[in-house]
């Protein structure tokens, strides 16, 4: 099987979309000024090293009521740090709390773009020029000429012809998710699909839970048949792509597994995508402004933007901001058919609708402005120069709380006390006297302060 099918599959969907006249078209607002002021990006140098702002995403303060219920591992619902009039928990005049100093290590702000002047710049001008909201849904009012411009500098970052913006990247992963699945049902020869009529979606074992939460949903509308393959396994996904007899066929995979921290075997899965035909989807959350010589993300860094039918990303981590997108190739003609993957059609009831909502501009240009400043510096991500010279170890093994641990070069130890170097065992209760920056998988603290 060609991978043109896939194509020709969402030609027909979308001319069956036409038919049933649930095909809208997008009108954008104009918010651009007729005479722009100059850029706020050329104000700013892209790297002269360490500069305030680059902390200032990374300290943050917690209660100390807090701070003893997370190293301990008690629930809170987070009231304690919670302050009315003044006080504590709604008691006027309470005390203050005590706030312990925190550096966060779990945070995905990579290049520190949340916090650099030209991206709060950018996002405060457009704030005040053109409100909060976005007036409404994209497919009414709520799309400018500012989302159509960000959606056109993120396609040329991800190689592809079109790009569609979402909320967020959840929200994104989910779209698509159920977008794929409607194909099935938009093309059957009945009310619902049949078994061989369906869209069978072949999951990597560690992908996103939003990935998973849009084939579920997909499922219960039955119009997807799931597959979940070994983690990175190819000869795994090969075994289960050979005995599938479905003929509309989606492999979708994180391009960066963020909690494992590996990548997804792009090279194998393009030649699996030439030998089975199936649609590649990849989640490139992690990799955008990171990966690739020019940030493109994971497919370009492995030199395999081509072989990638759909990316979907999010503009709330390298880049700084909020919100989600998908790039698409040609075949995807999301100028023409933006509702496609903005909603996930129930033919049987032609009534049920799950509409993305628009996502404010002032996101949008704030966005605009970190994606303008990034690919204005190209390379940035490579001038980054660690913050700390101390060792770093990485401890996940066979360890009860996985952590990374900083130490002068004479004080390495494990998390839980264990010795390295052969000096005295280092417990809880001595970390602060040593200097120790203890990360966990929700936050990182420091107690040397």
């Amino acid at each position: 099987m060609a991978v043109s099918s896939w194509d020709v599959w969402v030609e027909e969907a979308l001319s069956k979309l036409e038919s049933l006249k649930l095909l809208r078209s997008l009108r954008p607002i104009s918010l651009l000024h007729d005479s722009p002021e100059p850029s706020i990006v050329a104000k700013v140098k892209t790297f002269e090293g360490l500069q305030s702002w680059d902390r200032s995403s990374v300290e943050v303060h917690i209660s100390e009521s807090t701070f003893q219920n997370w190293v301990h591992n008690i629930a809170s619902s987070g009231d304690e740090n919670v302050c009315r009039d003044g006080g504590v928990d709604g008691k006027v005049g309470a005390r203050r709390p005590k706030l312990r100093k925190l550096l966060l290590f779990s945070g995905n702000d990579y290049l520190g773009l949340s916090s650099h002047p030209s991206v709060c710049r950018a996002a405060a001008q457009a704030a005040q020029e053109h409100g909060m909201g976005p007036r409404g849904s994209a497919l009414i009012c709520g799309y400018t000429d500012y989302h159509r411009l960000l959606e056109s500098c993120l396609a040329d970052l991800k190689k592809k012809e079109d790009c569609l913006l979402c909320p967020t990247g959840f929200a994104a992963n989910m779209a698509v998710m159920v977008t794929l699945g409607s194909v099935s049902s938009l093309l059957a020869a009945g009310k619902k699909p049949l078994k061989d009529e369906k869209v069978a979606i072949f999951s990597d074992a560690l992908n996103h839970a939003s990935i998973i939460d849009g084939i579920r949903l997909a499922e219960r509308q039955q119009e997807v048949e799931i597959f979940v393959y070994k983690h990175c396994d190819t000869v795994h996904l090969n075994s289960l792509l050979s005995s599938c007899t479905v003929m509309k066929k989606v492999v979708v995979t994180d391009s960066l597994f963020s909690m494992d921290g590996d990548f997804a075997p792009l090279p194998e899965l393009a030649e699996l995508r030439k030998k089975h035909g199936f649609l590649l989807v990849i989640d490139d959350a992690h990799g955008t402004l990171v990966c690739g010589m020019n940030g493109g993300g994971v497919a370009e860094q492995y030199n395999r933007e081509s072989d990638i039918d759909i990316c979907v990303g999010t503009l709330s981590k390298a880049a700084g901001c909020h919100g989600g997108f998908v790039a698409c190739r040609t075949p995807f003609p999301l100028s023409q058919g933006n509702s496609f993957v903005l909603i996930a059609v129930d033919y049987e009831s032609k009534s049920k609708w799950s509409q993305a909502v628009a996502c404010p501009s002032q996101y949008e240009d704030g966005a605009q402005s970190a994606l303008g400043f990034f690919l204005d510096g190209a390379g940035l991500f490579v001038k980054v120069q660690p913050s700390c010279s101390r060792p770093l170890l990485l401890n996940t093994l066979f360890q009860r709380n996985p952590c990374i641990l900083f130490f002068d070069v004479h004080q390495c130890r494990l998390s839980d006390g264990e010795k390295i170097d052969g000096s005295d065992e280092l417990g809880d209760e001595n970390w602060e006297d040593h200097g120790i920056v203890l990360w966990s998988s929700c936050l990182g603290y420091r107690l040397d302060d």
